[in-house]
């Protein structure tokens, strides 16, 4: 049932509709929804926020007339689902962004109200704090190691350069090799091939007309002259025909269209 209400949204108004004719296997869906609720989808947790209200008021409607087990169950099952709708968790990065928001627009104004960020009252809690003073030696290290590195890569880089195409030279040139020798023997194979081809073709022709019997010939001439026959003799005359049908029945619908009019 909770694979359908994450599937299909419309299965929550379905719910809704025989929730007060089924309140038992309701009071075990709300109670396996509470259990579950940490590993919902945060879609189906948005959808139930409606659903869940609705039951509530459902609830409050049917107390006078109805005095129950399950309908109480269902009630503190509703109560408790929405405490856990409404605790979901201070939203500590939306927090996060406002104070970073509110801490860029303090210190622009700052700078823009002093001339520049060394005269700035942001500058002079950091220096008076000590981190700048540790930013500029953070700064130096960086410099210092960069520098180490780059001086590294110059005095390194040809080495192993020359290293690596020490090593890999042979094999990308033996791959070249068997590459070359492939595409040669691909290119020898297929002109054999069409060389053949054309060798044997006429050889194959001239086999087909030497072994054919001349009545399989007589054959296929009478049926050449019989289906000239047909079509000189009964398929031009028949569209002939249909055509001077359709030219006076054309004619004849024009003189009826005058007459009338």
């Amino acid at each position: 049932m909770t694979e359908c209400l994450c599937v299909d949204v419309q299965s929550l108004g379905v719910w809704r509709q025989l929730y007060t004719k089924h309140l038992p296997q309701s009071s075990l869906l709300l109670n396996h929804l509470g259990k579950s609720w940490k590993v919902l989808p945060p879609k189906l947790r948005n959808n139930l926020e409606e659903t869940i209200q609705s039951f509530r008021v459902t609830n409050e409607e049917m107390k006078d007339t109805v005095e129950c087990q399950e309908l109480q169950e269902c009630n503190n099952l509703c109560q408790n689902l929405q405490v856990k709708m409404r605790g979901r968790g201070f939203p500590w990065s939306k927090m996060f962004m406002v104070l970073l928001v509110f801490a860029a627009g303090f210190i622009a104004q700052d700078i823009r109200s002093h001339g520049s960020f060394a005269e700035s009252t942001t500058a002079l809690h950091l220096r008076n704090s000590g981190v700048t003073a540790v930013s500029q030696q953070a700064l130096s290290k960086i410099k210092v190691y960069s520098s180490q590195g780059f001086s590294w890569l110059e005095t390194n880089t040809p080495h192993y350069y020359s290293e690596c195409a020490r090593v890999l030279g042979p094999l990308m040139d033996q791959g070249m090799e068997k590459t070359k020798t492939a595409a040669m023997f691909i290119s020898e194979n297929t002109t054999q091939f069409i060389l053949w081809v054309k060798e044997k073709t006429p050889q194959a022709i001239d086999w087909v007309i030497t072994n054919t019997p001349d009545s399989v010939f007589t054959a296929l001439a009478y049926l050449k002259e019989l289906l000239l026959s047909l079509h000189q003799n009964y398929i031009l005359p028949a569209l002939a025909f249909i055509s001077e049908l359709l030219q006076r029945a054309w004619t004849n619908l024009q003189e009826s269209c005058k007459s009338v009019t």
